[in-house]
């Protein structure tokens, strides 16, 4: 017994019409999987940029803390005057600087250029793995934005003049620093609120 045209078409339109559901069921199943791939991919990114952030943070102490050091040294051993008679003033992100006579306080400057250079060098590669996005700068805000907004802000007169040639230099360290430092500023004032406020209990 042969197949009837009505039966063929029976059969055509029970698959079109069951069609609709499965397209849309297979929409749905490769949407959940591309949902499933970014949110993999997130995950691992974060876990990535948490990773060099901590690697981030060991360098600075191991390396960078140390030339650091090495600034201050040479500085007082050479009697270096220039940074300690500078005046910092930061509003948001405006920075001022009052500068003293450069004549009378620029003597022996090359004698720390080297060991100036090192910290600032090594401070920028530094700062730029966290403006840039590739770490995550709140994992290591705790550990490090004190030391690293007290060195930055002391070098400040010399970053600000070597920013007046070139708005690029040593901005990936103004950028952290202008952060940090808000952040810093803001903490300290909440612990200063909540200390008035437990006084007056």
């Amino acid at each position: 017994m042969g197949v009837t045209i009505n039966q063929i078409r029976l059969v055509l339109e029970l698959l079109y019409f069951l069609s609709g559901p499965l397209i849309v069921f297979i929409v749905i199943l490769g949407l959940k999987q591309l949902k499933t791939s970014k949110d993999n991919a997130r995950t691992t990114a974060k876990r990535e940029s948490y990773s060099i952030a901590a690697e981030q943070c060991r360098w600075y102490g191991e390396k960078i803390v140390p030339l650091i050091n090495r600034f201050y040294e040479v500085e007082e051993k050479n009697n270096f005057l220039f940074f300690k008679k500078c005046k910092v003033s930061i509003n948001g992100k405006n920075i001022k600087i009052k500068y003293p006579i450069m004549r009378d306080n620029l003597k022996n400057f090359d004698k720390i250029t080297h060991e100036l250079n090192e910290v600032l060098n090594h401070s920028e590669s530094f700062s730029i793995f966290f403006t840039s996005g590739v770490a995550d700068e709140k994992v290591v805000f705790h550990s490090i934005a004190s030391t690293f907004c007290k060195t930055i802000r002391y070098l400040l007169p010399f970053i600000m003049l070597m920013r007046t040639k070139d708005k690029n230099d040593y901005k990936p360290i103004i950028d952290l620093f202008l952060i940090w430092n808000q952040r810093l500023e803001e903490t300290s004032l909440l612990d200063e609120k909540e200390k008035i406020e437990s006084k007056l209990q």
